[in-house]
């Protein structure tokens, strides 16, 4: 099990950010992170999230008024591109190919990524950028959103869809290792561990998952 360098750098920046008080420093979807999608923690105030295109109709479009009505941030949000591709999750089917029921099975997956009706419908319904952008360049003139006073989400989102790693590059093990370095960063990050620590706890946690990775020394 290698430590990058990078990884070193990470948990020091995470630090950083805490100590300036550049970050919120609480856990994503917890009760405090979707009050700041709405102003609710004023005086604290968050000023940028990173997500993936299903961000604005799932998270700040619902949450951007507070639920007893007192504030309201729709139409104070804008859409930027990050500095790179995002990846956060993944939905993945597993097809057995001796399976009795293969061809609905792949009737299904067919239907959900490529069926032109379902797709108009989810998307009038949702607002969420569909699986195939094909579909979503021939709604993109009517998804201005209030949310983001009038900016069109798809226009960007077409043009940097291409911009996106093989997923093939990804490995089922990779959520729990990422959670995993998260959490020990968050740690250090908040004083409880230092460094060394954190690192040790880190290579503990994923070799507990996988025993069969060894610990190795750094840097």
């Amino acid at each position: 099990m290698v430590i990058d360098p990078i990884i070193i750098d990470f948990f020091e920046y995470n630090s950083i950010f805490m100590q300036e008080g550049l970050v919120l420093g609480n856990r994503a979807y917890q009760e405090d992170w979707f009050a700041a999608v709405s102003d609710s923690l004023y005086p604290i105030r968050v000023f940028a999230y990173p997500s993936a295109t299903w961000f604005l109709p799932f998270i700040i479009d619902p949450f951007a008024e507070s639920a007893d009505g007192s504030v309201n941030t729709s139409g104070d949000w804008g859409l930027v591109p990050g500095p790179s591709f995002f990846f956060h999750g993944g939905t993945f089917w597993g097809v057995n190919a001796a399976g009795d029921e293969l061809q609905a099975t792949l009737d299904l997956f067919e239907y959900l990524t490529l069926n032109e009706d379902f797709l108009m419908r989810y998307i009038m319904d949702t607002g969420d950028y569909p699986a195939a952008a094909r579909i979503a360049r021939q709604v993109t003139p009517y998804m201005d959103s209030d949310t983001l006073r009038g900016q069109n989400p798809f226009e960007l989102f077409n043009a940097t869809v291409g911009y996106i790693r093989e997923i093939y590059t990804e490995r089922y093990f990779d959520g729990f290792i990422w959670e995993a370095m998260q959490d020990q960063a968050r740690q250090f990050a908040l004083g409880a561990k230092d460094l060394e620590t954190a690192i040790a706890d880190f290579q503990t946690n994923v070799i507990g998952m996988y025993p069969n990775v060894q610990r190795a020394d750094w840097p």
